[in-house]
């Protein structure tokens, strides 16, 4: 019998191993908010889903899976779409679901 090797494993988590309780865009305004950044939700989600569809195009030309360095870059991305020049927040961004920085029940997200 012919064993093939499992080179990856991914689930499908939106909606099938969890819901979602808020909208992407409104849990990273909330951050950005304890973080001393004020931007309009309108404003935030332009820039989550300008980044998410960067994504999808990025994905689909270099087939890259979705894994932490994909998280950080799409961060970065929104961060540079909100045009802010700290691209060192992408970073507290992406660890702001630990209760110490943000009160509230926090998830990692995932783009589109």
């Amino acid at each position: 019998m012919f064993k093939k090797r499992i080179k990856t494993v991914s689930f499908n988590c939106g909606g099938t191993l969890y819901y979602e309780v808020e909208e992407d865009h409104m849990v990273f305004h909330k951050i950005l908010l304890k973080l001393g950044y004020r931007f309009e939700p309108v404003k935030v989600r332009e820039a989550w889903k300008d980044a998410c569809v960067w994504w999808s195009e990025e994905k689909a030309r270099t087939r890259e899976v979705w894994n932490e360095n994909a998280w950080a870059r799409l961060l970065r991305k929104m961060v540079s779409n909100l045009a802010i020049p700290n691209q060192d927040l992408a970073e507290q961004l992406r660890t702001a679901g630990y209760p110490k920085q943000i009160s509230g029940p926090m998830r990692m997200l995932s783009p589109l």
